[in-house]
């Protein structure tokens, strides 16, 4: 009944050190989340920004904005700000779904570096062959030629 405590350390041990990992994983994406608003909030300013540039440039040069090369280049600019915001939030979702799945992948190895350090343990304390208390039975003849025939039909 001794061994049973190694084997429970080795289990909780390997459980905690996979929680740890799924924990990190877990933050990860959560730090992600926040990155990804910021980025979102800083480009939208940044076009915001640029929109009103090209706009102030263009009322002070006296061209009129509701046609022509103006507006073309303006509606350009639109297009650009949202191709930017749509390219950064597929980055940051990209990234936060890889850490998820890493955060899933690691509570799940948990569960099973437990089971597998357990089994370990208990399989490491178990005699095999030839225990007085009734072990497996070993055959310590040796194999002829003329026992190994019977197989050679196959």
């Amino acid at each position: 009944m001794a061994f049973m405590i190694p084997i429970a350390i080795m289990a909780i041990s390997a459980y905690q050190k996979e929680q740890a990992n799924a924990n990190a994983a877990g933050y990860n994406a959560q730090v992600g989340e926040i990155n990804k608003g910021r980025a979102l909030r800083d480009q939208s300013r940044q076009s915001q920004l640029a929109m009103g540039r090209s706009r102030a440039a263009y009322g002070a040069s006296g061209v009129q904005l509701g046609t022509g090369s103006p507006l073309d280049v303006l509606a350009d600019a639109a297009s650009q700000s949202e191709y930017d915001k749509l390219k950064i939030k597929f980055n940051y979702d990209s990234r936060i779904n890889l850490d998820r799945n890493q955060e899933q992948n690691y509570r799940t190895s948990s569960i099973l570096s437990a089971a597998g350090a357990g089994a370990k343990a208990y399989g490491s304390s178990i005699p095999m062959f030839g225990s007085s208390s009734g072990g497996a039975a070993v055959n310590t003849g040796s194999v002829t030629g003329s026992d190994m025939d019977q197989f050679s039909q196959w």
